[in-house]
């Protein structure tokens, strides 16, 4: 089967700018897997925080907007509009809060779920209690990994805040904010990484152009308890990557992608190993549950075909060993570039290509030995494994038509047994309700502590990253590799 998706306008206009930043890639006879006396070296300076003011703590206000709470019984499908569910993929018991469609897609939910960010709205979802954050200027995000805490941006710079005080109590970060593009017209918003302790934090942002950064640039700070103040961290050429940091099981490292440049930092700022990827641009960092691999995926080079612009014919995922940075092996044609890409026992991964013209999503073991394509899932939009439980991944349903082509994301939500191959509807949606929505282009987190799937409905869908019969056939690779790939 050949299948061609569409690309959506607003993950189309987000690689647009990452292909339009695209740099020459250099790849010589395998000596890409190894740290190189000239590669980049992460400078870490400490930020001043003298100048950031510690605004007085406002008294949180209640709020009359009052999301409503939806209980579904079993085989019930999803009606509402603008809601947020959480969903047993074993049971199917299904629970969700009304807040709105323009509130939905910007959503911010804690680990456990108990709470629940939209506009500038904090709803408990235990109580069904609602307060309106004060002094925040547009950006509330990152909850901590018990949930304790979120982070917001204000005019006097970044805080945490509280979560169950509704931000009474806050703190400025000291991490410097204005005139980086980080407040205004961004790309792609600010955001932040905590560690698993929930200790240490990297906060990121992508920069609007200026003279001296014609295409913007990446930001990067780390908050640690090992250092005094924050420290600015520059690895490489800071270009812009989609998903440029994530932190290791363990909490003491963190690995950073800028442009084709993958570093591993410690809690110091001080880097431990950086190394040059091969393609255009590096995205969707994840470490494997034991801390010993790091996946990484290479967006081709772009190329100009009849005046148009398309995505290159050779993406790639590449699997590094997180110790010394050597690539063990990587999977040329596949694509991982964002969510959950290592399944929750790390024996395999989950990643998207195509063999014999026939597109779809497979199961890589760990050391590359084995690949198998997840049939059940084929036409799928979206294959994600569950952080939780290995033997389990999720997926939304599209139509596929007989020429080959795949339809628009219409659910139901699926429940695919990764050790079997089968795949179950777990949720269905009413049409008022279409399309259903469970992707990182939006905010909304995709699973909740205790395993359950976090899915909303009000937006349209995205169809995913290079999709398409133009890829060439997924193939696993060992170093070292031909000259010129």
């Amino acid at each position: 089967m050949s299948v061609m998706l569409g690309w959506p306008g607003r993950l189309r206009v987000v690689l647009l700018i990452l292909l339009g930043l695209a740099l020459a890639v250099a790849c010589g006879g395998g000596r890409g897997n190894l740290p190189s006396g000239s590669s980049p070296t992460a400078v870490s300076t400490p930020v001043d925080t003298a100048a950031v003011p510690s605004p007085a703590a406002p008294t949180p206000t209640a709020s009359n907007v009052k999301p409503r709470h939806i209980v579904l019984n079993p085989g019930e499908p999803v009606a509402a509009i603008g809601a947020l569910f959480y969903v047993d993929l074993a049971t199917g018991a299904t629970e969700g809060w009304e807040v709105g469609v323009d509130s939905v897609v910007r959503a911010e939910v804690s680990p456990d779920g108990r709470y629940i960010l939209y506009g500038q709205h904090l709803l408990d979802t235990t109580t069904g209690a609602v307060c309106q954050l004060e002094g925040v200027s547009g950006w509330a995000s990152a909850f901590s990994p018990d949930g304790r805490y979120f982070l917001v941006e204000t005019p006097a710079g970044m805080e945490k805040r509280t979560s169950d005080t509704c931000g009474r109590q806050r703190g400025p970060l000291g991490v410097p904010l204005q005139g980086q593009g980080w407040v205004g017209k961004t790309s792609i918003h600010a955001s932040a990484a905590w560690s698993s302790s929930g200790e240490a934090l990297v906060i990121w942002a992508y920069s609007d152009p200026t003279p001296d950064e014609p295409q913007g640039g990446q930001h990067v700070y780390l908050v640690s308890p090992r250092l005094d103040s924050p420290a600015a961290v520059h690895v490489g050429d800071n270009q812009r990557s989609l998903g440029p940091v994530a932190w290791s099981p363990d909490g003491e490292r963190f690995a950073l992608a800028s442009g084709t440049t993958l570093a591993a930092v410690d809690l110091r700022g001080q880097v431990l190993w950086s190394t040059d990827i091969p393609g255009s641009s590096i995205a969707n960092v994840r470490w494997s549950p034991d801390g010993h691999s790091i996946s990484v995926h290479a967006f081709p080079l772009a190329e100009e075909i009849d005046g148009r612009l398309y995505p290159g014919r050779n993406p790639a995922v590449y699997v590094l060993d997180a110790r010394t940075d050597a690539i063990d092996f990587r999977l040329w044609g596949a694509s991982a570039c964002w969510g959950e890409v290592w399944t929750a026992d790390g024996r395999s991964l989950i990643v998207a290509g195509q063999r014999s013209d026939e597109f779809g999503w497979f199961v890589v073991t760990a050391d590359g030995t084995s690949v198998r394509r997840l049939d059940a899932a084929d036409g799928a939009f979206f294959v994600e494994p569950s952080p939780t439980n290995p033997g389990i991944a999720a997926f939304l349903g599209r139509p596929t038509y007989p020429n080959g082509n795949v339809g628009p994301v219409e659910g139901p939500l699926m429940s695919l047994d990764l050790r079997s191959g089968a795949a179950k509807p777990v949720l269905y949606a009413s049409p008022e309700a279409q399309p259903p929505e469970w992707d990182p282009a939006h905010s909304p987190r995709r699973w909740l502590s205790d395993g359950r799937l976090v899915f909303f409905t009000g937006d349209g869908g995205h169809g995913g990253c290079e999709m398409g019969p133009r890829r060439p056939n997924l193939e696993v690779q060992f170093p070292p590799f031909d000259a010129g790939d």
